[in-house]
């Protein structure tokens, strides 16, 4: 009831207790101007019931309740219970948290960060990623494992690596977009033989570089350096406009596929000049350069020959004529005659 109004001192005062009564309960206080002792509840606030630390607000919800942004120069380290952070928080130095912290603004952190102490941990993406990802040092991290890999990646521009393996595709495969621009594989039908540097089309054995089983088309153009085999059907052109040249000779028979079916040649497409070693042998044979009644006979160089003014014979009287081309009898020899026999 009696009070002294101030009291100055140079030294120390000790007091087993103090009481400040313009202090309100939860005051967190601190030295002001002249030193003297402050508060700001507002912004500054300890919750003796829950024992919970507010700044930036005077109903902490929790522990330490930070609301606004946060900076921590050092390392600041959570080990029970968790932190909850409604606003921006700004790390420039180690955070480490070895329980759970939730952040319900935005995180900033200026230094380096470790997620998880083990591989038991796991990360958990909630949010979109809204940056690029690189690793910290060239051609030194993996994505995945062979154990562990990641289900499906999705890419709206390119993929570049200096090696790919994909495990679905065995040795041998050539591989082709498939459905929906899937990598794919047909063995059976579209293979290499790295062994042996061969293509198989239609076949999964090649016996050639180029081994094709079915038929095959060209369009365009084509140039073989080496020797062709093909074990189908070969149709060369697809329009009678298109030529086939044969610079080289050929070094085998050639038969029709059916006997008596196709043509060399046509009346108005006909060879210049045909030359045989053996023996020419036909049903029927037309020589366009007789005419009607030519008797033939060997001519030069063994050449078919005709001479009807005096050789000839009327096949409609069924007459020949000798030295005429108008037999009046059934054997008419216009000039001497002479019989050894």
């Amino acid at each position: 009831s009696l009070r002294w109004k101030d009291g100055w001192f140079s030294g120390t005062v000790t007091s087993q207790n103090a009481t400040v009564t313009s202090l309100t309960p939860g005051s967190v206080v601190f030295a002001g101007s002249g030193g003297a002792l402050s508060q700001n509840n507002a912004n500054f606030f300890w919750d003796n019931t829950n024992t919970r630390l507010g700044i930036g607000t005077n109903a902490p919800t929790a522990r330490l309740h930070v609301a606004g942004t946060g900076r921590f120069d050092g390392q600041l380290t959570v080990t029970t219970g968790g932190a909850a952070i409604t606003g921006n928080s700004t790390v420039t130095g180690t955070l480490g948290v070895s329980s759970d912290v939730g952040v319900g603004g935005n995180l900033t952190v200026q230094g380096n960060t470790t997620l998880g102490d083990a591989p038991s941990d796991n990360v958990t993406f909630t949010a979109r990623v809204n940056s690029n990802i690189d690793p910290a040092t060239d051609a030194s991290y993996d994505l995945g494992s062979s154990s562990l890999r990641w289900k499906d990646g999705w890419f709206s521009g390119t993929v570049t690596s200096q090696n790919a393996t994909v495990t679905s595709l065995s040795p041998g495969s050539v591989v082709f977009a498939g459905t929906g621009g899937a990598l794919s594989q047909n063995n059976a039908n579209f293979f290499w033989d790295n062994t042996n540097t061969r293509l198989g089309i239609g076949t999964a054995a090649p016996a050639a570089t180029l081994h094709v089983v079915g038929t095959a088309t060209i369009s365009s153009n084509a140039s073989v350096g080496g020797n062709v085999t093909v074990n189908g059907n070969t149709t060369l052109g697809d329009a009678t406009s298109d030529n086939v040249t044969f610079t080289a000779r050929v070094n085998s028979n050639i038969h029709p596929s059916a006997d008596a079916s196709y043509d060399l040649g046509s009346s108005s497409l006909r060879w210049k000049d045909g030359w045989f070693s053996g023996t020419v042998t036909s049903q029927n044979a037309t020589v366009t350069s007789l005419t009607p009644g030519s008797v033939v006979f060997a001519g030069s160089g063994g050449a078919l020959s005709q001479n009807n003014a005096n050789f000839f014979w009327d096949n409609t009287n069924t007459r020949l004529g000798i030295g005429t081309n108008a037999p009046t009898a059934r054997l008419h020899v216009a000039g001497t005659g002479r019989f050894d026999g």
